[in-house]
């Protein structure tokens, strides 16, 4: 049952594929927020929308071009990593290659380890690894889930994704234990940086 991830691309046009790290033995087995397991995430398109509606915007998908203003204040503060939400125009973005256009039903997040504090990973802050692996929806939340790379693998600090449904909440967490970046301040679990209006 594990769910369709998006990876990263070169060009960030997102490409589903099987999710490794929901088979890992220490992730977490926690409740989701809709009280499913998280190792039943599904397709980041959702059944109900048509073609039409599933391709009116650039693909949902991991950015390799996309960063963060390192001066511009975040949307949300995580375990190691600062976040901002947004449209593909605020100033908070900067991009390699040319925007995306998007539909309404499509966000950008972006994350950076500058200004962020970090016990878990304390070189400096432009020396840590963390780079967002995937991007996941369990009932109306998606999750950003971040890892750790090598020295030498390529950084992903931002993705375009599907909107929360209505209600719904956009979460960071760490791919497994032994990643720092992207939990909630002060303890365990999810870091809620978006929740969408119920209407």
């Amino acid at each position: 049952m594990g769910g369709a991830v998006v990876v990263a691309g070169l060009l960030a046009l997102g490409c589903g594929g099987q999710s490794k790290y929901m088979e890992d033995e220490q992730w977490s087995k926690e409740a989701a927020p809709d009280g499913q397991s998280w190792r039943e995430a599904q397709s980041l398109f959702t059944p109900e929308e048509s073609d039409a509606n599933r391709f009116d915007g650039d693909l949902n998908g991991v950015r390799l071009d996309l960063s963060m203003d390192p001066q511009a204040e975040p949307s949300a503060r995580c375990s190691c990593l600062h976040v901002s939400v947004g449209r593909p125009g605020d100033r908070v973005f900067a991009w390699g290659q040319e925007m995306p256009m998007l539909s309404g039903e499509q966000m950008i997040v972006a994350v950076r380890t500058e200004g962020s504090d970090c016990p878990g990973d304390p070189v400096e802050p432009g020396l840590r690894r963390a780079s967002i692996k995937a991007v996941d929806v369990s009932g109306d939340n998606v999750i950003v889930v971040i890892e750790k790379l090598p020295v030498g693998r390529p950084l992903a600090h931002g993705a375009v994704t599907a909107r929360p449904k209505p209600g719904g909440s956009l979460y960071l967490r760490p791919a497994n234990k032994n990643v720092p970046y992207g939990g909630a301040l002060g303890g365990k679990g999810m870091c809620k940086v978006f929740t969408r209006g119920a209407q």
